[in-house]
């Protein structure tokens, strides 16, 4: 998973805010997204239904998972303690999944893909490998 949303990270961090901080952030989204690409725009108006169906799903413990996370510092709505908030969800789905291995950069924002292929592709060369010596 590269960069992967954690289904409860919005929720935690607009509970951790004031509620008028909470509403500007949550507005502030919606205008944002609102003029980004229309894929863009979909994957954002799906946000909560998935959000809600990943709540209900329990991480599969029989299989081995990667997830590559982004520390970088948010831009503005979001403040740097909000990272904080997702490394604690994430660190949780590590306990309840020992099998996941953790790559973690502050290097790249949402797009790890982009700016840093090579971490992408050394994290599926070294799956692909775990994977043929089983």
């Amino acid at each position: 998973m590269v960069d992967p949303s954690h289904e409860s990270l919005f929720e935690r961090i607009f509970a951790s805010k004031p509620k008028e901080q909470a509403d500007l952030m949550r507005n502030g989204l919606k205008e944002y997204y609102a003029n980004a690409p229309i894929g863009i725009q979909n994957e954002f108006n799906e946000l909560s239904n998935n959000e809600n169906e990943m709540k209900a799903i329990k991480i599969p413990k029989n299989i081995p998972i990667t997830l590559l996370a982004s520390y970088q510092t948010p831009p503005p709505p979001f403040a740097p303690e909000d990272i904080e908030i997702k490394k604690e969800l994430f660190n949780n789905w590590i306990e309840n999944a020992p099998q996941t291995k953790l790559i973690i950069t502050v290097k790249s924002g949402h797009y790890i893909h982009y700016s840093e292929p090579t971490l992408i592709i050394s994290a599926i060369k070294e799956i692909i490998a775990k994977v043929k010596d089983e």
